[in-house]
């Protein structure tokens, strides 16, 4: 799995452990492009009323409400936000 790190701070941690003469490969590390990357948000379904036909679950992420039919599986995602759901 690829690892995604804070430019910034890789120099700054280059810095404070080989002093000032740093300055070379700060350079060649602020010269590499960024990656496209997204940050991603991980919730849980938090369980609302089960009335009726259609279930209503809030993401702990983003507040909102959900709603699905009752025997089907909760998303694994929230649709307002995007955020990943455990379990």
């Amino acid at each position: 799995m690829k690892k995604y790190i804070d430019a910034d701070k890789a120099v700054n941690a280059l810095i404070e452990y080989y002093g000032l003469n740093a300055w070379i490969p700060s350079n060649v590390i602020r010269s590499v492009p960024a990656a496209d990357v997204i940050e991603q948000k991980h919730g849980k379904w938090i369980p609302m009323n089960e009335d009726g036909s259609w279930r209503v679950d809030t993401c702990s992420a983003c507040g909102k409400d959900t709603h699905y039919m009752r025997y089907a599986p909760a998303y694994d995602y929230c649709p307002n936000c995007g955020c990943k759901m455990k379990g």
